[in-house]
């Protein structure tokens, strides 16, 4: 089995985790190709011989996984790099809370065995795609202000005038970012199977302003303005600087992310280990 890791640096793939690694892929005959500047940094700390590829053009024909290694932004930017080629994505978790990568570090050697077997399945999420910097998010597309005063923004859906928010920014977020930063601002969590976009406004100066869960085959559009020169668009974590006045469309695309699910996994899962979903603080 041909595999390709790809993390972005020491500081989540030690010497020491690299060991383990190395023993275990070596004990399942698994060929594992790194990304070229974390092999180069390390190749000559851990005395070890590195397969390596410096892009996507670069990796063998034959890959039939992608591991992130990292936590949670390593995951986002595989899914920013690899989700053309539809090679599928699996995350193991060595960053913090780790909800798109969600196998613990201590889990590497099970997961190596249960992939060989085939234990595992494949999971398409959508990818929300932005026309303003022609680029895809898996998790949100957020306009925001970088400067002190609040900025304006008017919502459409399919032409239709929805709402004016006076706010720090918006979010817009599929199905997988609704337990991301939208989550973090009191939006709903939405199950990764729904077919729909979560409009969430960051703090907005309006009492009656709740987050709005929309079809997912709407376009939605935003005209925002600022006083300054001063607002920013991100795409996951990438961001765009726009001036004082932009619109942008944004929808669900046909472009999808595939992701590796193993079969004791599960988003909620997830929820109740990563999130403390549904604990009562009075029986532990």
């Amino acid at each position: 089995m041909k595999i390709a890791l790809y993390t972005v640096g020491e500081r989540y793939m030690s010497i020491d985790e690299l060991d383990i690694w190395m023993e275990n892929i070596e004990k399942y005959s698994i060929e594992c190709y790194f990304n070229c500047d974390f092999a180069l940094s390390i190749e000559s700390k851990s005395k070890r011989k590195m397969l390596s590829y410096c892009s996507i053009e670069d990796l063998p024909n034959g890959i039939e996984m992608i591991v992130s290694y990292g936590g949670d932004g390593t995951f986002l930017k595989c899914v920013n790099m690899f989700s053309e080629t539809g090679i599928p994505i699996l995350g193991v978790n060595s960053g913090r809370l780790g909800f798109l990568s969600n196998i613990p570090q201590k889990e590497v050697p099970n997961f190596l065995e249960n992939i060989v077997a085939g234990d595992y399945t494949i999971e398409k999420r959508p990818l929300m795609y932005c026309d303003k910097v022609n680029g895809w998010a898996l998790n949100e597309c957020t306009i925001q202000k970088r400067g002190l005063s609040m900025i304006s923004l008017k919502v459409y859906i399919d032409s239709e005038h929805v709402a004016d928010y006076l706010a720090d920014g918006l979010i817009l977020a599929t199905p997988t970012g609704s337990t991301a930063y939208s989550m973090s601002i009191g939006g709903a969590i939405i199950a990764p199977n729904c077919d729909c976009v979560m409009i969430n406004p960051i703090a907005p100066h309006n009492l009656n302003v709740r987050p709005l869960v929309v079809s997912g085959n709407s376009k939605v559009t935003v005209i925002a303005e600022s006083r300054n020169d001063d607002l920013l668009i991100t795409m996951d974590n990438t961001e765009y600087p726009c001036g004082d006045k932009l619109e942008i469309t944004l929808a669900l695309s046909a472009k999808m992310a595939t992701l590796v699910k193993l079969k004791n996994m599960s988003f909620y899962k997830t929820l109740r280990e990563k999130l403390m979903w549904g604990v009562d603080g009075r029986n532990i």
